[in-house]
């Protein structure tokens, strides 16, 4: 059954033909396509062995390839459960603690509102003006993240209530407590209805007859026995009436955050998952009495994922992220696979074509607008119009389609980040004539290097070109052909490096930045970063 799937798909009796006419033996087609099979097991063996004693992305890619046949072909199952059983541990993961929560999302309520109501009979109007402040805390749960939020504050009123013969004037002062329950999980965000308790304490201003002064003193008198008689009673009323506004109005807010919050949840992160197969078999949610934990496995059923337990950060930390090469490697394809990048001429900017997201191509554009004004700045400093002339016939338009299966991929050991950029095309103009190579890759290394609260990148050794596929730690030798391209390929990158066009020596990251509310922001100081075993490592402690 799996050679004639294999048949199925790949069409290796055509092939089968070729072959017996080339060595003019005579094999059955079937003969053929089991070795064919056969060959493709051994391959995975030897590829699982090199894996195993020094993984890297080209190991990694080819288990990944072969798994994802052996499934399609829906044969040896044991030996496909086997593996994956191997390379299922979680390849991204991010701790949050309870402190940075509440500092990230606590902030002050206040709000006024006009009172309408009636108590014991007497309307009551005026106006009121809430304060209070949103917190949260943590809750121990072990399948999704429990978070409790609360609000403490107070009503201050100022009311007058009317009850003939007489108007009564105060002063209200009503605490409060509300506090609501908060679950999120990959199925479902969702929130318990709020509970809250409440006293008042009204302070009588005065209390004044109307209609008139006749029986004025008298009715006053009692009015006020009467007014002191139902006070508690009246404030009792008044802090019922106020744990149950305060309730809806907390409910509704929460209600419309957590409906955002699982809006912008399914729009950026789930359904692009699932749009490109890779939504995670394991999306865990969890969070204890002092943190909340997420992990997560991003992987095809054409990838694998992390093989070793993840790296420890010195120290404590109220946000760490940790992130696995696989994982990195498994979702680039999705933004990168097949993207092309060329240019005409020097005055005009690259451009990108492909399947990319929107957000990739605007910030090209935002690139090349800032290129083109450096240009413009240099060509308006330039007063020699020959020199110019020059500069512009020593650019030569170039073409890069990255591969579509593997277009970039990462490694992560030693503190240092290696990249692998293959290229499935590249169009370059050498001695006057179009030349065109296929199936290249460029590997580049940089330390990864803490500077204050930034990240640099600090490139190491010089930019490194193998055919696709090739690693040099188990292939040890390139044909003749590939030698001379290499060379050929290594004068274009330092010719374009002495003009200041070549790989970037150091690059340096941006500080994270995390948005609050009224346009405010809050940058956590960088602590820790480990790079090593395919894991990086982020630690970051709150601002005091």
């Amino acid at each position: 059954n799996a050679i004639a799937n294999y048949r199925a798909m790949y069409g290796w009796r055509e092939r089968v033909k070729l072959i017996n006419v080339r060595t003019g033996k005579k094999y059955k087609p079937a003969d053929i396509e089991r070795r064919v099979y056969i060959a493709q097991l051994q391959s995975l063996q030897k590829t699982l062995i090199q894996h195993q004693e020094a993984p890297t992305t080209v190991t990694a890619a080819k288990i990944g390839d072969a798994l994802g046949l052996l499934e399609q072909l829906n044969q040896s199952r044991q030996l496909v459960d086997a593996v994956r059983q191997r390379f299922v541990r979680p390849n991204v993961q991010a701790h949050l603690s309870q402190s940075a929560i509440d500092q990230l999302a606590r902030r002050p309520v206040g709000e006024s509102h006009p009172v309408r109501d009636v108590i014991l009979g007497a309307q009551i109007r005026g106006t009121a003006h809430t304060t209070g402040e949103l917190t949260f805390a943590t809750a121990p749960s072990d399948d999704r993240v429990a978070l409790k939020a609360q609000i403490v504050g107070n009503i201050q009123s100022s009311t007058k209530g009317y009850k003939k013969p007489v108007v009564v004037t105060s002063r209200g002062n009503t605490a409060f407590v509300s506090t609501a329950n908060l679950y999120f999980s990959d199925e479902q965000f969702l929130t318990t209805p709020s509970c809250t308790t409440a006293s008042t304490d009204n302070t009588i201003c005065s209390v004044c007859k109307t209609g008139g002064n006749f029986g004025r003193r008298l009715i006053e008198k009692i009015a006020w026995k009467k007014v002191r008689e139902s006070k508690s009673q009246s404030e009792a009323i008044a802090a019922r009436k106020a744990e149950r506004k305060v309730s809806k109005r907390f409910d509704q807010q929460v209600g419309e955050a957590i409906y955002q919050a699982r809006k912008n949840y399914d729009e950026k992160v789930r359904t692009p998952l699932i749009r490109t197969a890779m939504f995670p078999e394991q999306m865990e949610f969890s969070s204890t009495s002092n943190a909340v934990q997420i992990q997560t496995m991003l992987a095809s059923h054409t990838q694998i994922s992390a093989d070793a337990k993840t790296v420890d950060i010195e120290g404590s930390s109220d946000f760490s992220l940790k992130i696995h090469e696989t994982a990195v490697n498994n979702f680039l394809p999705t933004l990168l696979g097949g993207l092309e990048v060329q240019q005409e001429t020097e005055a005009e900017p690259p451009k990108i074509q492909g399947d990319v997201p929107p957000w990739l191509k605007e910030l090209a554009k935002k690139k090349n607008e800032e290129r083109l004004a450096e240009l413009q700045k240099e060509e308006a400093a330039q007063d020699d119009q020959a020199e110019k002339d020059e500069q512009q016939a020593e650019f030569k338009p170039f073409m890069l389609r990255l591969n579509q299966a593997h277009p970039l991929s990462v490694s992560f050991d030693e503190q240092q980040l290696r990249v692998r950029i293959s290229l499935a095309e590249m169009k370059t103009i050498e001695n006057g004539e179009e030349t065109i190579r296929q199936d290249w890759d460029f590997l580049v290394s940089f330390e990864i290097i803490q500077e204050g609260n930034q990240v640099k990148l600090r490139r190491v050794g010089e930019v490194e070109m193998f055919p696709t596929g090739f690693d040099p730690r188990w292939d040890k030798k390139l044909t003749g052909e590939q030698v001379a391209t290499r060379g050929a390929l290594a004068k274009i990158l330092k010719k374009r490096a002495s003009e200041g066009k070549g790989f970037p020596e150091e690059i340096t990251l941006p500080e994270v930045k995390i948005p609050r509310q009224n346009d405010t922001e809050i940058v956590p100081v960088l602590q820790h970063i480990l790079c090593e075993d395919g894991w990086l490592a982020l630690g970051y402690q709150m601002p005091e």
